[in-house]
């Protein structure tokens, strides 16, 4: 995976079209998030694909679970809400990620805010009853 970070970073340093930077932003991301302990990195990129401008939808709500992850496990559960909040907002006409956008606040979240918890449940299962 070293080898792998230090390709997709040096392809970063020439211009590229938007959709591969964020493509190659989203995919260092999640390099960096599952096998290195440099959140920052891991969060630099991630934020990155989110914020560049005219990305497909599922870039940026994978892009959002993944930080929104990130943020949870550092404990700044408001930051990683705020981000899924975004996230399940932009995806209604996107049934695979609104699904799996509920179901992570669902899983994430269940041991503090019972609003949010309960809230999230009534809204998976109707939209699951729409489909």
């Amino acid at each position: 995976y070293r080898l792998a970070i230090q390709c997709l970073q040096a392809i970063l340093t020439i211009r590229l079209p938007p959709l591969i930077e964020a493509k190659i932003n989203l995919f260092l991301g999640r390099l960096y998030t599952q096998h290195t302990t440099n959140i920052d990195m891991a969060s630099m990129h991630l934020d990155k694909a989110i914020h560049l401008p005219k990305m497909p939808k599922n870039i940026k709500h994978e892009s959002r679970c993944l930080l929104a992850i990130i943020y949870t496990n550092q404990n700044q559960y408001a930051t990683a809400i705020t981000l899924l909040q975004q996230a399940y907002d932009l995806s209604t006409q996107q049934s695979y990620w609104h699904c799996r956008i509920i179901f992570q606040i669902i899983v994430k979240f269940f041991f503090g805010d019972f609003k949010l918890l309960i809230f999230s449940f009534v809204e998976y299962l109707s939209f699951t009853r729409r489909l």
